[in-house]
């Protein structure tokens, strides 16, 4: 009924707690073990969340807000009512939906209904809500690591992992007009020379640099930043060949992300994951050097 790595993980909640002698195994020495298994550890990384902070949260926890045995006492720590609960609602879901065991996301999905729990806390502070982590098990969740035993995944630092999901977002959301441009799928711009030349000063200032082009619809608008990508490529080109720059330094090899508006609406059907959404695009592009994104109406 319950898979080896959850087991696993269990019988290491119940070590932890030993080891700090608690009067009792408690939700977060749960959610402290199911960290330490491969499944889990996905499910949060690719949320959004790092295992590594929760880590550090739960063992500040575990060192000063929990009761401990007194120092002539001597026993196993027991299992508290929530403890039990989380295992449960676990164990009552997977036989609801037809599955042959539990494993460590459905305890993990478990847990969130410990509202007023620290382990909550802690997930919830990561940027991980239940709804979340329960769309990306059900949809989005590679088939080969919902069983056992998990193929192993390519060892990446925590910074390549933020930028693979940075790549990724940017890539399901938004259109990469310098792309575009390189690939010559852009159309020249004609008669906006102004236009642009005025848009390049307002995005070198230093403060209050967004420009915004108002306009009918039809007039061009969409064209201009168009055109700024083209004239950007270009200037890539004439600076390789040596040749007098195009455009001011600050813009030299600048990408141009449109967002995506119809990408980023298709797909939320529940309360919030249009504003997630939105806000995974700001953060990547905030991470991203030398990045322009572009809201089209």
């Amino acid at each position: 009924m319950i898979s080896k790595s959850l087991e696993t993980a269990l019988v290491r909640a119940i070590r932890e707690a030993k080891s700090y002698h608690h009067e009792y195994v408690t939700v977060e020495h749960m959610l402290y073990g199911l960290l330490h298994d491969e499944l889990t550890d996905y499910i949060i990384q690719e949320c959004g969340g790092s295992t590594e902070n929760l880590k550090n949260r739960l063992e500040s926890f575990f060192s000063g807000e929990l009761p401990v045995h007194q120092s002539d006492v001597k026993g196993e720590p027991a299992q508290t009512v929530a403890f039990n609960r989380v295992l449960q609602r676990a164990v009552a879901h997977v036989q609801s939906c037809g599955k042959k065991e539990v494993d460590s996301g459905d305890v993990l999905v478990s847990i969130f209904f410990e509202a007023e729990s620290h382990a909550v806390f802690f997930l919830g502070s990561e940027g991980l809500g239940r709804m979340s982590v329960v769309e990306f098990i059900s949809h989005a969740l590679p088939e080969g690591l919902q069983k056992e035993p998990f193929p192993k995944m390519p060892g990446k630092s925590a910074s390549d992992k933020k930028v693979d999901k940075d790549e990724k977002i940017l890539q399901e959301f938004t259109v990469n007009y310098a792309k575009y441009a390189a690939e010559g799928k852009l159309d020249p711009l004609i008669g906006r020379k102004n236009e642009v030349n005025r848009m390049m000063q307002v995005l070198c200032r230093r403060k209050k640099n967004n420009p915004l082009l108002v306009g009918e619809p039809g007039v061009g608008k969409t064209a201009i930043a168009e055109g700024l990508a083209l004239l950007i490529h270009a200037d890539t080109e004439a600076r390789d060949a040596g040749e007098k720059a195009l455009v001011p330094d600050l813009l030299q090899d600048v990408e141009i992300f449109l967002l995506d508006m119809g990408s980023m609406v298709a797909g939320t059907k529940y309360r919030g994951d249009f504003e997630k959404r939105i806000k995974g695009v700001i953060s990547a592009i905030e991470r991203k050097d030398n990045a322009i994104l572009f809201i089209d109406e």
